[in-house]
């Protein structure tokens, strides 16, 4: 399984840095015109490494986020995850490693309807007083939630080769994000003019 053999391998060992913006990039770029990309491939490039390097891409650009964040005076000690990929233990690892922050994994697997269910909890409470709402929303959270399922701390080796690749990763992001988002802009423009046969001659 690919999952598996992406697991096994080591940070750094593929030489692979890729940008994950198949969608466009909604922040910290906010530019539908973007494109995805995997730098670094070689003819000895692996399935498998391509498949990490997407991964990687993903958490590289979580930590871009946070990091926005915590310039804007936000710290973040810790990363509260949900949905279908908290499966896999590959990946999870591969997000604490990045951020080099612990990765807690949701105990209900409907985390985002427990979500709306304890906000709704809360509206049904509220009798117009002035209360202490930051209280009140910690006391319902603490009332209808239970403690993480898991949790996965960085590996400092591994924090630390990602450290390198995140570097390389920001020049690649501001070089096509941010200094000539042209370029994928240009591609995404000739594939739409010649996607069905259509050339200007």
């Amino acid at each position: 399984e690919l999952s598996a053999k992406a697991a096994a391998l080591r940070p750094g060992a593929s030489g692979l840095v890729a940008l994950d913006w198949h969608n466009g990039n909604r922040s910290v770029l906010m530019n539908a015109n973007l494109t995805g990309m995997v730098l670094g491939l070689t003819l000895d490039s692996r399935p498998e490494e391509v498949y990490r390097a997407l991964v990687e891409a993903t958490a590289f650009g979580t930590r871009t986020i946070i990091d926005a964040h915590v310039r804007a005076g936000i710290p973040a000690t810790e990363l509260a995850v949900c949905g279908g990929l908290v499966q896999d233990p590959g990946i999870m690892q591969v997000y604490a490693d990045v951020m080099g922050l612990p990765v807690k994994v949701a105990a209900s697997s409907q985390a985002v309807a427990l979500g709306a269910a304890i906000f709704g909890a809360l509206a049904a409470e509220d009798d117009g007083t002035d209360v202490d709402r930051a209280r009140t929303i910690e006391e319902t959270i603490a009332r209808m939630t239970r403690p993480p399922a898991t949790t996965y701390h960085p590996d400092p080796a591994a924090k630390a080769v990602y450290n390198r690749l995140y570097d390389v990763y920001r020049h690649a992001h501001d070089h096509f994000g941010r200094e000539h988002p042209s370029i994928m802009k240009s591609l995404k423009e000739i594939r739409r003019e010649n996607i069905h046969g259509r050339q200007d001659c």
